[in-house]
C-alpha cells in the first residue's frame, strides 16, 4: 500500500488491502456542518490534567574536574568541584587527557562512574531520592527553592528557618526508573571531557594540555559542549578553582523546570516523526472553561461491554435524533475549508489546545521543534542556547551515528574470515553481514573492542555509544548496555573493565589487537574490519535444533496455503535466504538514499523488537511458554460464537505474539534467529528485560495490540470475523490518551502510518465499515492523531469522509444536503466535517426502545427496513462508495 515513503519495508509488504478491498467510485460532497455539544474527550482531561515536570531530581552537573598534562610526572587532576569524587585521580586524569592529545588541538573523551569499584564516587547523591528545599515563611505561596550546593554549611545551622528534606512532588519518568533495577547499583553518571592543547614557547615541550570535564546524571551530555569551550578557555586565561565553581553554578541554574516529560510511547512517535510541531500541546497547559464544557463525557468505555447489537444497529429516526442534538442544524452554514485540504479539524481539540486570545501575551511560545527543548544557560554574561532531546532513552548516551557505524563496518572485505565461525556470532555462516555480527555480539553479551589508532577519541566513544545504541534497540527496547559500555579506555582501567562481563570499550592504544585473549569481536575503525577471536569461548550448552511445533490452526488460517515443497530453509547459505540481508540490504538502501538519521534508528528498533518478539515464539516453541512477550495464540473462533457479547469474550477471541506471512517464513526467521536466542537468554540484558515485563509497564491494554496491526498489515487472508472482533475491541478500548499514543506508536509514517487501519473502510461488511470509521474518528480527534490522519493518502481520505458523512446523515436525517459540490459565494468548497465532538457513533446507532412514563425517546425503525434503506443507500447515493456483495 502506499505509505511506506521512504524506501524501507521491515515487513513483508502487504496485500491485505487486496483481499479486502471491493470496489469503490468516489464523488464529490457537500454538507452542512454537525452541530454537537462541547464535550471534552478524555485524552483532552488527560492532557489538561498532567502539568509538566523537572525531568531529573539531582543537579545537572554533580562534579566539574580539571586535569593537566606534566612533563615530569604525566597527568594529573588537579581541581574537583565542589568536593573529591572519592575516585582514583590518577584514573580519572588519564581518561579526561586520551592518548595522542598533545597531536591535537581539540579532543572529546566520554566516560562513566560508578560502574566499577573503582570507579565508584563516594557517598553518591545520584541515588537519593530527596531533595533539600528552603521554604520562606513570610511567603508561603511562592515554590521552593533548591538549595545550593556552595551553600550547604547552612545545614549545620540551627537556626535557619523551614528547612525540610522531602520527596519532590514529582516522579520520575518510567524510564528513568526502570535504568537501574536493582537497588544495589548506583545510577550512572556521565562524564564528557573537552581536551585543549595550546602552543607556548615559554614552557617545556613548547605546548599546554588542560581538560576540563562536567559529571552529570543525564545521558544528553552533549548539551555541555558549548559551555565546555567557553568555560575551559576561561581557565587558561584564569588557571583558578573559581573557574570550575563559575561552570558548576552555571550549570546547575539551567532552568528545565517547563520541560515536557513524555512516556516511553510518546518518545517512540517523537523519534519516528518528522514533523516540528508533534506533541506540541505538551508544551503549555491551558485549562478547559468549565462554563463552556457539556456536563456529559459521550464517549464511555462501560458502553462497550455488551456488542451484541453490532451486527445489526438499529438507527434511531432523524426526529429523535434532531432532538438529541444540543442545538439545530444551521440554515446558513459557515464557509468551510475545501475538500481537498482534507484538514477536518476538531473545535474541542482546538478549544482546548489554544489559548484565549485575550491571555496569548502571556502564554508560552509554542516551540520551533518539539523534538527538543529549548533552554539557556548564563555563563559570565552570556546567555547560551542549549536543545535538551526530547526522544532519545536512557539507554542513549551523547551524541553518536548508526548511519557512520554502518557504513564503516559495511564493506565486503569487513569481516576476516580467518577466525573461527561462532553460532551465536554467524548466524548466516560466513555470509553474515558485519553489521549483524556486530548486533549478535551485542545482544550475547561477547567482549566487544573498537581500535581507533590515529583517530580523536571522541570518534571511537561515538562508535562506542552507537553500538550500545544498535543493541538495545536505540534504548526503546532492551536495557544494560549503557553500563557495560567503556567509550573511551586506555590501559589505566584495562583490568577494571575487563572483569565486567560483555564490556564494550574503545581504545586507541593499538597494544590491545596483540591480546586476543581479552576480547571475543574487535573492529577496528580505520581499517573497517571485524575480527573475531581465536580464543573465543564456545557455547557451553550444545546447539537445539530447529523443530517448532506449530499451535492449532484457526479457521482464518486454514484457508491460507503455501505450496511450496518442504525444502531445508534453515540451512540455506544463499544471500537472498537470509532475513537479515534482506533487512541490511534495505538500511543500506535507505542511507544510500540520504534518508536522515532518525529513520536509520526507527528502523533498528523495530528490527530489535521483532527480535524480541520471535525469541518469545521460540522460547514457547521448546520451553512451552515465554515471560518476554505476549505468547503465541491465533484467532480462535468459539463453539458459542453466536452468544459472544462481552466485549472480554471478543478479547479472548483474538490472536497474539509476532505475525509472519506464512509458514515458510516463519521457519525461516525463527532459524535465522534460533543460536542468538539462545546466547541472549544467558545475558544480564535478558534478564532486565523479564523484569521489566514483570513488572507489567510495557502496555496499557489487555490485549496484544502490535499483533493486531501486524496482522492488517502482514496478512494475505483475515475472515471477516476477525476483522470485525478486531474493529470492535479496538473501538471498546482504545479511548484514553495513553492508549491513543501506544496505538500510534505501532504505526510509524515510514510502515504506512493508519493506512492498515484504514483497510476496513473498503470492506464488504457494513458493520466493519462503521467500525473502522468509528475508529479512525477517534483517533482524528486527538491532536497526535490527528497529525497521523493528515499523513494518510488522499484516497483513504476520501473513502473516510464519505462514510462518516453517510453515518452522520442516517443519524441526524437532512444533514447531507446534495451529492454535489456546492461552492459558497468565497468559492471554497464545503467538504470537510469539522464536528467530531458528538456522541459516539456506534453508540448513536444502537440505541434502543426508550421505557418510562415519557415514551420513548428514541425511534427506532425496523431492523429489515433499515438493511433494506441502506442497501438502497449504497446503490443509489452519489455521495458513497458502492460496494456490490
Amino acid at each position: 500500500m502506499n505509505g511506506n515513503t521512504n524506501g524501507i519495508n521491515s515487513e513483508t509488504n502487504s496485500p491485505a488491502s487486496n483481499s479486502i478491498l471491493r470496489s469503490s467510485r468516489s464523488a464529490s460532497l457537500s454538507f452542512e456542518p454537525f452541530q454537537s455539544p462541547r464535550t471534552p474527550p478524555s485524552f483532552i482531561q488527560d492532557l489538561s490534567s498532567s502539568p509538566p515536570s523537572n525531568s531529573s531530581i539531582g543537579p545537572h552537573a554533580a562534579f566539574v574536574l580539571l586535569a593537566e598534562f606534566d612533563i615530569d610526572t604525566g597527568s594529573g587532576l588537579k581541581h574537583q568541584y565542589p568536593r573529591p569524587t572519592g575516585t582514583s585521580e590518577h584514573m580519572l586524569a588519564d581518561l579526561m587527557l586520551p592518548d595522542g592529545a598533545h597531536d591535537r588541538t581539540e579532543d572529546w573523551t566520554v566516560f562513566f562512574l560508578n560502574q566499577t569499584p573503582r570507579l565508584t564516587i563516594e557517598n553518591d547523591l545520584s541515588t537519593s531520592k530527596e531533595e533539600i528545599l528552603i521554604t520562606d515563611p513570610d511567603k508561603p505561596d511562592e515554590s521552593e527553592t533548591h538549595l545550593s550546593p556552595k551553600k550547604s554549611s547552612i545545614l549545620n545551622d540551627p537556626s535557619t528557618p523551614n528547612l525540610d528534606s522531602k520527596k519532590p512532588d514529582h516522579d520520575d519518568d518510567d524510564d528513568e526508573k526502570n535504568d537501574d533495577l536493582e537497588t544495589n547499583e548506583s545510577k550512572l553518571l556521565y562524564v564528557i571531557s573537552l581536551v585543549r592543547t595550546k602552543k607556548d614557547n615559554t614552557v617545556r615541550r613548547g605546548a599546554i594540555c588542560k581538560a576540563m570535564a562536567v559529571c552529570s546524571p543525564h545521558p544528553y551530555i552533549q548539551i555541555f559542549k558549548p559551555i565546555l569551550l567557553l568555560a575551559l578557555e576561561d581557565y587558561f586565561v584564569n588557571p583558578s578553582i573559581d573557574c570550575l565553581a563559575k561552570l558548576y553554578d552555571a550549570l546547575n541554574t539551567m532552568d528545565i523546570s517547563g520541560m515536557p516529560r513524555l512516556s516511553h510511547f510518546e518518545r517512540m512517535i517523537l523519534r519516528c516523526s518528522e514533523r516540528p510541531d508533534m506533541f506540541e500541546e505538551k508544551f503549555s497547559f491551558p485549562t478547559l472553561d468549565s462554563s463552556e464544557v457539556s456536563p456529559h463525557f459521550a464517549s464511555n468505555r462501560n458502553s462497550h461491554a455488551n456488542l451484541g447489537s453490532l451486527s445489526s444497529p438499529p438507527l434511531p429516526s432523524s426526529a429523535s435524533m434532531n432532538k438529541r442534538l444540543s442545538g439545530p442544524l444551521s440554515p446558513h452554514p459557515q464557509p468551510m475549508p475545501s475538500s481537498s485540504s482534507f484538514i477536518l479539524s476538531n473545535p474541542l481539540v482546538s478549544h482546548a489546545l489554544v489559548s484565549n486570545p485575550s491571555s496569548s501575551s502571556t502564554a508560552p511560545k509554542r516551540p520551533k521543534d518539539t523534538h527538543f527543548y529549548d533552554t539557556k544557560i548564563n555563563y559570565s554574561g552570556k546567555s547560551i542556547p542549549v536543545r535538551i532531546p526530547l526522544q532519545t532513552f536512557p539507554e542513549e548516551v551523547g551524541e553518536y551515528s548508526l548511519i557512520q557505524l554502518v557504513q564503516t563496518f559495511s564493506s565486503p572485505n569487513a569481516l576476516n574470515y580467518n577466525g573461527p565461525l561462532h553460532p551465536h556470532l554467524h548466524t548466516s555462516g560466513v555470509l553474515t553481514h558485519p553489521i549483524i555480527l556486530l548486533f549478535n555480539a551485542l545482544v550475547t553479551q561477547k567482549r566487544i573492542m573498537f581500535l581507533g589508532h590515529g583517530l580523536p577519541a571522541g570518534v571511537v566513544a561515538q562508535m562506542v555509544l552507537a553500538a550500545c545504541a544498535l543493541g538495545s534497540g536505540c534504548g526503546g527496547v532492551l536495557e544494560g548496555y549503557a553500563r557495560r559500555a567503556f567509550p573511551y579506555s586506555n590501559l589505566t582501567i584495562y583490568e577494571d573493565f575487563k572483569a565486567v562481563p560483555g564490556y564494550i570499550a574503545g581504545v586507541t592504544n593499538p597494544i590491545f589487537e596483540l591480546h586476543t585473549e581479552a576480547w571475543d569481536v574487535f573492529c577496528n575503525i580505520e581499517t573497517g574490519k571485524i575480527t573475531i577471536s581465536k580464543d573465543i569461548t564456545m557455547s557451553s550448552q550444545p546447539m537445539r535444533s530447529f523443530s517448532p511445533i506449530p499451535p492449532e490452526r484457526s479457521l482464518t488460517e486454514m484457508t491460507l496455503t503455501t505450496g511450496v515443497a518442504s525444502t531445508n530453509l534453515a540451512n540455506s547459505t544463499t544471500k537472498s535466504d537470509s532475513v537479515d540481508h534482506s533487512f541490511m540490504d534495505d538500511i543500506i538502501s535507505a542511507i544510500t538514499s540520504h534518508l536522515g538519521e532518525p529513520i536509520i534508528r526507527a528502523r533498528f528498533t523495530d528490527y530489535v523488537s521483532r527480535f524480541v518478539r520471535v525469541a518469545s515464539r521460540w522460547e514457547e516453541d521448546h520451553l512451552g511458554t515465554s515471560s518476554i512477550a505476549p505468547n503465541t495464540k491465533l484467532f480462535t473462533i468459539p463453539s458459542t460464537y453466536l452468544n459472544t457479547n462481552t466485549l472480554e469474550e471478543k478479547i479472548e477471541m483474538l490472536g497474539s505474539g509476532p505475525v509472519f506471512a506464512d509458514e515458510v517464513l516463519m521457519k525461516r526467521e525463527l532459524s535465522a534467529n534460533s543460536a542468538r536466542i539462545e546466547g541472549w537468554r544467558e545475558t544480564r540484558s535478558y534478564q532486565l528485560h523479564c523484569q521489566r515485563r514483570a513488572r507489567g509497564t510495557n502496555t496499557n491494554f489487555g490485549f496484544d495490540a502490535h499483533h493486531q496491526l501486524s496482522r492488517l498489515r502482514m496478512s494475505q487472508r483475515i475472515s471477516e470475523v476477525e476483522v470485525q472482533a478486531m474493529h470492535e475491541v479496538l473501538v471498546a478500548k482504545v479511548q484514553t490518551h495513553q492508549e491513543i499514543i501506544e496505538i500510534l506508536s505501532y504505526a510509524p509514517h515510514y510502515l504506512g502510518g493508519l493506512s492498515p487501519f484504514t483497510y476496513g473502510l473498503f470492506h464488504s461488511s457494513e458493520i466493519i465499515r462503521s467500525l473502522c470509521v468509528e475508529f479512525i474518528r477517534r483517533i482524528e480527534s486527538h491532536p497526535t492523531g490527528q497529525k497521523f490522519f493528515q499523513g494518510l493518502n488522499t484516497f483513504h481520505k476520501l473513502a473516510y469522509q464519505r462514510l462518516a458523512h453517510y453515518m452522520y446523515k442516517r443519524i441526524s436525517g437532512s444533514f447531507l444536503v446534495n451529492s454535489n459540490t456546492n461552492t459558497n459565494t468565497n468559492g471554497n468548497s464545503n467538504g470537510v466535517l469539522s464536528n467530531y465532538g458528538s456522541p459516539n457513533l456506534l453508540q448513536q446507532s444502537q440505541m434502543g426502545n426508550g421505557t418510562g412514563g415519557g415514551g420513548n425517546e428514541y425511534e427506532v425503525q425496523d431492523q429489515s427496513e433499515v438493511m433494506e434503506q441502506s442497501l438502497f443507500d449504497k446503490r443509489h447515493s452519489g455521495s458513497y462508495v458502492i460496494f456490490e456483495d
